[in-house]
């Protein structure tokens, strides 16, 4: 019974064997294509790290730069307020803050504003920004990360109780941007 299966195991491995080399065109792997967001809505999780922060962390302003096709719902259409449904809190962020923000369809541009109770420990999901993927748009999450690298594009602050007065401690508390859904 042995020699009967290497006669039908021996074709097969000669088959397996001969796949995926040799020479002629080469097609892209599927994982070397872009992943491009589906049409519909979509949330990004902000983040912040504080834990590099000498002092206790009271506030911040971010600035999100949106590729084009991509926008967030307002309260008065395409700019102004972001409404209630496109903001929320994320984990991170504590009862005692507040979240707001605005939203400039020619810039492309959201502005989130955090003011916070000073916590030296403010650290993770702070803000879920939800945004629309309009019809005939390809972009990927890379696409909307490179958007976003300058260390400028927010402040943090936090607050000294010494002297009674805020610092800025951007360069001390990383902020991300991910996709989330």
């Amino acid at each position: 019974m042995k020699p009967f299966r290497w006669l039908l195991a021996a074709p097969m491995m000669l088959l397996l064997s001969a796949c995926g080399g040799g020479g002629g065109a080469s097609s892209p792997s599927p994982s070397a294509s872009p992943s491009f967001l589906a049409v519909g809505t979509h949330q990004l999780g902000l983040s912040l790290s504080t834990t590099g922060t000498p002092l206790p962390v009271s506030g911040m302003t971010l600035i999100v730069t949106l590729p084009a096709g991509l926008g967030v719902d307002t309260v008065a259409g395409s700019n102004g307020i972001i409404t209630d449904t496109s903001l929320a809190a994320g984990a991170a962020l504590s009862s005692n803050a507040s979240l707001s923000g605005t939203w400039t369809a020619a810039s492309r541009q959201a502005k989130l504003v955090v003011v916070h109770a000073p916590s030296s420990t403010w650290s993770g999901e702070y803000a879920r920004l939800k945004v629309t993927v309009a019809s005939g748009t390809q972009v990927t999450e890379a696409d909307i990360q490179a958007l976003n690298t300058s260390p400028g594009a927010y402040k943090v602050v936090a607050f000294d109780t010494t002297a009674h007065s805020t610092v800025v401690v951007t360069s001390l508390a990383p902020t991300s941007l991910r996709v989330v859904n």
